[in-house]
């Protein structure tokens, strides 16, 4: 389920740093709706440098990775879905704001320094109460060189700054700047895409959750292989860890709270190790398609491991199927005689889809169906 949005509020861990009040939210670690090859989570690695004095042309030793994304892709999109097991709201603040409030993330020195006016920059961000996650572009500039300027200010104009370099695999490098206020503190860690930049901002002992998700910026998940539209209309997508699945809990949605966790440990790896991408294309007739990535699982082994944990032979009926030139399992739950559940199930290099339709719907739900399954690897 998904929070409301708190406001972005310059009181994040210190009176310098901005994030989020208090999130007025329901409490889920889901979407309700239901809900990225994980790779094991980036090994990092810090080091100081000594007595930094940086410009906007400094830091020679920060290496960006060759971006996922195209240049000029809407700034929200670059942004995380989830920090671990926290969902990150979309934030409806300007860079005007930023900068109206005594300049807490070093955006108007920014500004100055790279002789631009605030219509020149553009921004977006996602947070939840104890983290944010802020994108910027700036008109002209890669994105190296707006990291580097923006660590240039911010090492000018915030409380106490001290740098650091964070390699997070073996070819990034990103820079970190920490600042400390009344013996609170708080760090900023800049990741440097083709043609813009992501903060993340966040307290000391949380550096692990905010480097995986700039790091799964960089390595997407299985939400890549998801249909960008079916029947013309555009899926709702969501990427998320393992370990953002809920697992307790008394209701069900197209997965029960504990689901995923079971498959992992019957496959030897732990939540963390599974990346989830769902899709869900609202309206009728709808479609919900959810990818799952288990590293290093044969395809043959996903499957049979979905219909042990998730088709009761009490009240599923399972057949084999074909669906655009694509060998799926089809599993119906049944009350009675007559379907109320259909999932149709999927695997190929280590990705178990899983999708779900309206069995009152036939009809109309296969068209979809061919859509949604020519459209997977």
């Amino acid at each position: 389920m998904r929070r409301t949005p708190p406001l972005l509020a310059p009181v994040l861990l210190i009176a310098v740093l901005v994030a989020c009040s208090a999130a007025t939210s329901e409490d889920a670690a889901a979407p309700s709706s239901a809900a990225g090859t994980t790779t094991p989570a980036p090994s990092t690695a810090a080091r100081p440098t000594s007595e930094p004095q940086p410009s906007p042309t400094a830091s020679p030793n920060m290496t960006s990775a060759p971006p996922s994304f195209a240049p000029g892709t809407a700034l929200a999109d670059l942004l995380p879905d989830f920090a671990g097991q926290d969902f990150l709201d979309e934030q409806p603040t300007t860079v005007a704001q930023l900068i109206g409030d005594g300049d807490s993330f070093a955006i108007g020195r920014l500004l100055s320094d790279l002789d631009l006016d605030a219509d020149q920059l553009q921004f977006a961000s996602r947070s939840e109460s104890g983290m944010s996650f802020l994108a910027f572009r700036a008109d002209g500039l890669s994105g190296e060189a707006l990291a580097n300027a923006w660590v240039a200010a911010a090492m000018e104009v915030l409380p106490r700054p001290s740098l650091t370099e964070v390699e997070i695999d073996d070819s990034l490098v990103l820079q970190r700047v920490r600042v400390e206020k009344d013996h609170v503190a708080g760090t900023l860690t800049v990741l440097p895409l083709r043609d813009a930049i992501v903060i993340g901002i966040v307290e000391p002992d949380r550096h692990d959750l905010v480097e995986r998700a700039l790091w799964s910026i960089l390595h997407p998940g299985p939400e890549r292989f998801l249909p960008a539209k079916l029947d013309a209309r555009p899926l709702q997508i969501v990427a998320m860890p393992g370990e953002a699945w809920p697992n307790s809990g008394d209701v069900c949605s197209f997965l029960c709270p504990g689901e995923l966790q079971e498959m992992a440990a019957a496959v030897g790896l732990k939540p963390s190790d599974v990346r989830l991408g769902y899709g869900q294309l609202e309206g009728s007739p709808a479609i919900v398609v959810l990818a799952f990535e288990f590293p290093g699982v044969a395809s043959n082994d996903l499957l049979d491991l979905r219909e042990v944990l998730a088709a009761d032979p009490r009240h599923w009926r399972g057949t084999e199927q074909t669906v655009a030139d694509k060998q799926v399992r089809r599993y119906q739950y049944l009350f009675g005689d007559e379907p109320v559940q259909e999932q149709w199930v999927y695997a190929t290099d280590g990705v178990l889809f899983v999708v779900y339709v309206d069995p009152r719907e036939v009809d109309r739900n296969r068209p979809l169906l061919e859509e949604a399954f020519a459209a997977l690897p």
